[in-house]
């Protein structure tokens, strides 16, 4: 069976239909010019047999289609017509058909058609029918591509022994036995499984399985003595339960009485405290009648005095300090205006540098962008079958390499020229030292001074460094505290001013006790109340009435000690937090008002303030019962509601009474009280803070003095250094010794210069000669230096590219400090001008306060006597109330004694109530337990009154409780750790196990039998593999011998063991010429060596031929002079196989039969035929 014809459609190139006709019934030759398609017909020959992946060169079947069906053509087929007129070898079913048609279609998406004579079948089908003729195509030896020459000179002996089992047939002996050789692996395995298995899991699991059935038994056993002695522990707990019962009911009765007890004493003690209360009253308003009118008037006058005396003095300090800071501010000023020129200089020479850094940044920038756009231009240049050179330029090799070859003589001359001018320097150096050491005398002095002054500067600067302070840091800080200061003074001087209009804000006391805590006083009412809204305020003023002069402390006890030892200026009424009552009005009284008037119109007093949660009680108590109203008739309606009669206030502060009262119409005297202490405290506030930050700064400053001392004085000594190296340095330029040193430096440089150009000269001969032959080595294999070519390209295409980025990035951002740098020194020209204009300012303000400050300091000399006479008459009025106060210390005494025995009784009762709380809880709890008890054990309703009877099974008294307890326990625990060991179904598993352990040594048995008779297999493969392949080699080796010497004439060829081994150890090839055989291959020519491995691929297909061979350009490594025997050797070795051979050598297919000639026009692949007329 051979082919007659084929037709391709839409296959890979072969967009149209062609047909390719008349194959000649032996040698068959296709040629063309690369990517005409001369390979993709042996490809449709492979594509109908069903060879599948590279055999074709394709990764998916849409690759087979023209153009990937991209170019309307959505399906490829490939028809192969064979002639069958040889019923000898026809295929098995198909002796009835002179011709045989085969057919392959695939369309897009993936579907894949077969056809026999026009009737579809499946793959495996036409799988068979190529069997049936030995075309294998699972092995198909019958397709030679073109690498499988070149492979075969490269195999070792045991490579080339397995072609020839492959050839022989016997590689179907070596699978089975391979087979069966893991079959046994696998029964060893089975085999030592069940070993392990009945040694490590069966054997031990009926051991454990006995063991678990005696432990069930144990269980069994103590599950019934813990439930024994379980009932016995049970009755025991409930009948201690009921003597407990019993115990507390009269711990109970005994608590009630003592309470009694104490709760009577207390009342008497109490009625002895009211008593004595009415006798202090008694004095206290004596002494009020008698002298505290005058004293009040005399106090507040004194207190008036000292405010006048703090606030003058604060002004006349305030004044002094002030001078002395704005004569330091002016300073500051000046030295502030002098730093600005300074810096203005500074910033000035740092913009002309910036020009120069703003010039480069842009130059390369375009460096980068032009790098970028010649990078493209390469790629695209390469993409286009050229290839890029070192410098960039691209071109064809050879061009490149006559470039290289230029840039070797460049480099070579150059090299020479720089060797003579480095040979005329080197001797003209001795010359230029011995003049510098020479005159070297003359200038030591200032040498010295030079070096020394060098150190002296870089000690200076090393010194700044160490010295951790950051210049202008201490000038900051002082301008900060002048600021706060100025600050502080207008907080004080607005705290004042405030004081005195509404002195009576002010409760002034001393210390009652030693080490009083006056956190116990929490000051006047107008202090602890805020009026959210302003417009409430009149409101709320009115509401409080006279209470905004009251003082809250926490108790009374702190009221007592400052009526009586805190020297009070006034009388003053106390609101002690621990004594007073709020009264709240409830909320559904306030729902009531807001649903009559609605919610827009009237408000509790206590909702338009906000307060410290600590004083609730106190503003409760002031203002809990009272409305805010929008106007008199809401007021009018709301207290007169009966559902609410609650005392009601107009914004306007009319006040609206249940009991019938009506008031209003003129100012009260506190009006406004409330919004001038916000003010007050907002001012104590921020005088309190900013003293706190100027302390803060005042103390920064006193650690940052010292470095800044230090700073000045080191940076002072630097400049001063600078200023004398400068100098130096100029004076030594000027000397003779300089001079030559110069010359003999730049001499040393040069030659340092010219022995680097000679190194990088001949590196660039040495590199450019290696590149020449790298790009001589790469005109062999243009195509893959074209692809490493073009995926570098494509890499430093994007590295310039991003490169090109970050340059454009980083010159924008240079762009815009630049434009800041201007800005900056914009700004600093105008603050200079501003800085000298206030400098004039302060000078004129410095004059002005000088001449207050006399003025004040008379002031104060005045206030001073005013306040030393009121003191006077002070101390004489407190003598005479001292007496009264005497009498009322010691009523207070039996009072405190009174309230120290309140205080133990409130305890003892307290106590005696938790107590009694205690016994009535544990009695609710044991019966708690008790009915718990039989709830849970129900047996005990029918035996507790057997429960500690004499000689019973429930006789206690003979029993020891904690042993009862301990052995139930004991058995308990024993009994819960069993049931957690103890597999119940241990008797169950252990009959399971025991008939396990029989079929696993059953099946160990069978295991172990099948071993043997795999064994006995094996070694009959053997013998059967090694007779195979004894008559494959003297078959092969006489065909090779045979084709090799009609391919090179003269010579012979032969497979042979290797010394001293068997050929089933290997095979190598041995060569001759003329008779005298060569040692190794590597003797032979390139040419030579193809047409050895041609020679044994071709003969190994002898052994067993198929009727048809397809050969890839398998001539490709041959040398034109060897190719013209071939088709002289397969007409006379292979006279019932069809060639169809791929070349592009003439002297291969000008041996052939029929010549099938591939051109491309149109986008489309052609076949001509012609018929050999030599042959």
């Amino acid at each position: 069976m051979y082919i007659k014809s084929m037709v391709l459609d839409g296959f890979k190139s072969y967009g149209t239909r062609v047909e390719i006709n008349d194959f000649d019934r032996e040698f068959n030759a296709i040629t063309g010019l690369n990517g005409t398609g001369k390979s993709n017909i042996l490809d449709g020959i492979c594509f109908v047999l069903g060879i599948q992946g590279k055999q074709v060169r394709a990764n998916t079947l849409q690759e087979l289609i023209y153009k990937n069906g991209q170019a309307g053509v959505t399906k490829a087929s490939v028809t192969l017509t064979f002639d069958n007129t040889d019923k000898k070898n026809c295929p098995i079913g198909y002796e009835n058909d002179n011709t045989i048609v085969i057919c392959r279609q695939i369309s897009i998406p993936n579907n894949t058609r077969y056809m026999i004579n026009g009737s579809s079948v499946n793959p495996k089908r036409v799988s068979d029918l190529f069997s049936s003729v030995s075309l294998n195509v699972n092995n198909p030896h019958f397709l030679i591509m073109q690498g499988r020459v070149t492979k075969v000179l490269n195999m070792k002996p045991h490579e080339i022994l397995s072609m020839l089992e492959e050839a022989a047939g016997t590689g179907m002996y070596e699978s089975k036995k391979i087979a069966a050789q893991k079959l046994i692996s696998k029964k060893e395995a089975k085999l030592g499984n069940l070993k392990d298995l009945i040694t490590e899991e069966i054997c031990p699991k009926i051991e454990k399985l006995k063991g678990e059935k005696e432990k069930y038994l144990e269980l069994q056993k103590v599950t019934r003595e813990a439930e024994h002695w379980g009932k016995i522990y049970t009755a025991f707990s409930y009948w201690s339960l009921l003597q407990k019962v019993s115990k507390g009911e009269e711990d109970r009765n005994k608590k009630i009485t003592e309470l009694e007890k104490g709760q009577n004493a207390m009342t008497e003690k109490q009625n002895e405290i009211e008593t004595v209360e009415q006798l202090i009253s008694e004095i206290q308003l004596a002494m009020n009648e008698e002298s505290s009118g005058k004293l009040v008037e005399t106090e507040s006058k004194l207190a008036e005095e000292r405010k006048n005396e703090a606030l003058v003095s604060a002004k006349y300090q305030s004044e002094k300090d002030s001078i002395s800071a704005e004569e330091k501010k002016l300073n500051q000023l000046i030295k502030s205006v002098q730093d600005d020129k300074n810096a203005l200089k500074k910033k000035e020479k740092e913009m002309s540098d910036m020009d120069k850094k703003y010039e480069k940044l842009k130059i390369e920038d375009e460096k980068d962008k032009e790098a970028y756009v010649s990078a493209q231009h390469k790629f695209q240049a390469i993409s286009a079958g050229l290839f890029a050179a070192e410098d960039g330029s691209v071109g064809t090799l050879q061009d490149q390499i006559i470039s290289m070859k230029s840039q070797i003589s460049t480099a070579e001359t150059e090299c020479k020229q720089c060797e003579m001018k480095l040979s005329h320097i080197k001797s003209k150096i001795p010359e230029k030292k011995k003049l510098m050491q020479q005159t070297e005398s003359d200038s030591g002095k200032d040498k010295q001074l030079l070096e020394n002054k060098q150190k002296e500067l870089k000690r200076l600067n090393e010194d700044l460094k160490r010295l951790s302070y950051e210049e202008g840091a201490y000038e900051t800080l002082d301008t900060e505290r002048q600021e706060l200061l100025r600050s502080k003074q207008n907080a004080q001087s607005e705290v004042y001013n405030l004081l005195n209009r509404d002195r009576a804000m002010e409760f002034q006391y001393t210390d009652p006790t030693p080490n009083f805590d006056r956190s116990r006083v929490k000051g006047r009412v107008a202090r602890l109340v805020t009026v959210k809204d302003p417009k409430y305020a009149l409101a709320i003023e009115t509401a409080l009435g006279g209470l905004v002069f009251n003082v809250v402390v926490d108790d009374e006890n702190t009221s007592q000690l400052l009526i009586q030892n805190g020297n009070l200026a006034r009388r003053t009424t106390f609101i002690p937090l621990t004594k007073i009552r709020s009264n709240v009005m409830d909320g559904r009284v306030i729902k009531t008002a807001q649903n009559l008037v609605g919610k827009e119109n009237v408000f509790p007093a206590l909702s338009l303030i906000s307060y410290n949660p600590e004083y609730q009680r106190a503003m409760e108590f002031m203002l809990g019962n009272i409305f805010v109203c929008a106007s008199g008739d809401v007021a009018k309606r709301v207290t007169f509601c009966p559902e609410i009669r609650k005392k009601s206030i107009t914004l306007d502060g009319e006040v609206y009474d249940h009991s019938g009262v009506l008031s209003g119409g003129s100012k009260i005297s506190t009006a406004g009280i409330l919004g001038r202490v916000q003010q007050m405290l907002h001012a104590e506030r921020t005088f309190d803070s900013t003293a706190a930050t100027l302390q803060a700064l005042e103390k920064k400053m006193a650690t940052l003095e010292r470095n800044y001392n230090q700073y000045s004085e080191l940076k002072h000594a630097r400049d001063l250094a600078s200023h004398e190296l400068s100098r130096l340095e100029e004076r030594l330029q000027k000397t003779t010794f300089f001079s030559h040193k110069q010359e003999y430096e730049d001499l040393v440089n040069k030659q340092a210069e010219l022995e680097q150009k000679i190194k990088e000269c001949k590196k660039i001969v040495k590199e450019n000669a290696e590149k020449v032959k790298e790009k001589e080595s790469n005109m062999n294999n243009i195509e893959g230096l074209r692809e490493r070519e073009l995926e570098n390209a494509k890499k430093e295409m994007k590295r310039l590219k991003d490169k090109a980025d970050k340059s454009g990035d980083l010159w924008k951002q240079k762009e815009q400090e630049y434009e800041t740098h201007k800005l900056e020194i914009n700004d600093l020209k105008k603050a200079i001008e501003k800085g000298d204009e206030n400098v004039e300012h302060f000078k004129e303000e410095l004059n002005q306060v000088k001449s207050e400050v006399g003025k004040l300091e008379e002031e104060a000399r005045n206030v001073k006597e005013r306040v030393r006479i009121l003191e006077a008459d002070i101390k004489v009025q407190k003598d005479v109330l001292n007496e009264k106060n005497s009498e009322i210390q010691r009523h207070k005494k039996t009072k405190d004694k009174c309230q120290i025995d309140i205080k133990k009784l409130t305890n003892l009762v307290t106590d005696i109530e938790a107590e009694l709380k205690n016994v009535e809880k544990e009695s609710e709890t044991i019966q708690e337990k008790i009915t718990q008890l039989e709830e849970d054990h129900t047996w005990i309703s029918s035996e507790k009154s057997h429960f500690g009877n004499p000689d019973g099974v429930y006789d206690f008294s003979k029993m020891n409780p904690h042993e009862v307890t301990r052995k139930y326990q004991k058995l308990k625990e024993h009994r819960d750790k069993l049931e957690r060991t103890v597999d119940k179904k241990a008797q169950l598993s252990l009959r399971n196990e025991e008939n396990q352990f029989k079929e696993a040594m059953t099946k160990k048995s069978i295991v172990e039998s099948d071993r043997g008779k795999l064994l006995k297999v094996i070694e009959e493969l053997d013998e059967k593999k090694k007779i195979a392949l004894r008559e494959a080699w003297v078959k092969v080796n006489t065909d090779f011998g045979s084709i090799f010497s009609l391919l090179l004439p003269g010579s012979q060829a032969k497979l042979s063991p290797p010394a001293g081994k068997d050929i089933l150890d290997g095979l190598e090839v041995n060569v001759a010429f003329g008779g005298l055989w060569k040692e190794s291959l590597g003797e032979l020519s390139g040419g030579q060596r193809s047409l050895v491995a041609l020679s044994l691929v071709l003969a190994m297909l002898l052994f067993k031929p198929a009727p048809l061979y397809i050969l890839d350009e398998v001539d490709a490594a041959l040398d034109l002079s060897h190719t013209q025997n071939i088709g002289q050797m397969l007409k006379r070795h292979f006279k019932t196989s069809q060639f169809i051979i791929v070349s592009l050598k003439e002297g291969m297919f000008s041996n052939a039969n029929v010549i099938f000639r591939t051109k491309f026009v149109d986008g489309n692949s052609n076949v001509t035929r012609t018929v050999n007329r030599k042959n």
